[in-house]
């Protein structure tokens, strides 16, 4: 975020909460109580909110970059130890590889015969 707009925030409360008013910026542990009842709701234990978050950019990031991109400019990572434990490879993922190796076999196998 640019220096020069240090009061822009993305968080703001909502008209009928009690205590604040509409329009004024979360306190500084209010979005993490919500990620700690949205947790405890879920019956997930021992994930932080930056853990959390991080997991799930990076997840979602892997349906349309290449980890490498990713890892360069997405999300920052300065080891591939740290960026590894965020992209974890899903059993779909290797399972359309493998579907996607068989089509390209197959096709280069039916242009080989019309050759």
């Amino acid at each position: 975020m640019p220096r020069g707009l240090p009061e822009l925030y993305f968080f703001r409360h909502v008209k009928g909460i009690s205590g604040v008013e509409a329009g004024q910026k979360f306190g500084d542990r209010y979005l993490y109580k919500w990620w700690k009842k949205a947790c405890e709701n879920l019956k997930i234990d021992g994930v932080d909110m930056y853990g959390g978050t991080r997991h799930s950019t990076v997840t979602d990031l892997r349906n349309f970059f290449s980890p490498e991109e990713i890892r360069s400019s997405g999300t920052l990572h300065s080891t591939n130890k740290a960026f590894e434990r965020y992209l974890q490879i899903r059993r779909e993922d290797s399972l359309k590889i493998y579907q996607d190796a068989t089509k390209c076999r197959d096709y280069a196998g039916k242009i080989k015969k019309d050759t």
